[in-house]
């Protein structure tokens, strides 16, 4: 009996070390991937707002960004209006996380969204930007600009 237990114990024991050192590989692997994501989301934002370039933009799109867009026209037609916002003054950084996400199909996803702002020539306007880990690298899976309209006093 005494063997039993003790058999017992060893395995519960490797089994309680096995899912510690699996989920700080998994922390680490999360703290790693927050840093990347959020440096490559500032450096896009910036790389797109500073001169509202669309190329910017498509050079960095994933397949489904880049699938979702119907002509080079459209794209062009709408950062036409954030023109009107003027030059790049001051980006204001951006706030925001990596997430792992298992599809249903068991294919497992890593993607961030991070929230930034920036102040330009004739205004400022939040920018919201969701990646996609694609190989080893990000894309830009969803890339949108809310201009901020103040208060006439």
């Amino acid at each position: 009996m005494r063997k039993i237990i003790g058999i017992c114990a060893a395995a519960s024991a490797a089994v309680l070390l096995t899912f510690a050192v699996a989920v700080a590989m998994v922390e680490v692997t999360s703290k790693q991937l927050n840093l990347e994501s959020h440096q490559y989301a500032d450096a896009a934002i910036v790389a797109v707002v500073s001169r509202w370039d669309t190329g910017a933009l498509m050079k960095r799109a994933s397949a489904q960004l880049g699938a979702s867009v119907e002509s080079a026209d459209e794209i062009r037609s709408v950062f036409s209006g954030f023109r009107l916002l003027g030059g790049l003054r001051k980006y204001n950084g951006s706030y925001g996380t990596t997430r792992f996400l298992v599809e249903p199909n068991g294919n497992a996803l890593v993607m961030a969204e991070y929230f930034g702002h920036a102040d330009f020539q004739n205004g400022a306007a939040g920018i919201q930007i969701t990646l996609i880990r694609v190989g080893n690298g990000w894309k830009i899976l969803r890339f949108a600009v809310t201009p901020i309209v103040s208060p006439i006093a």
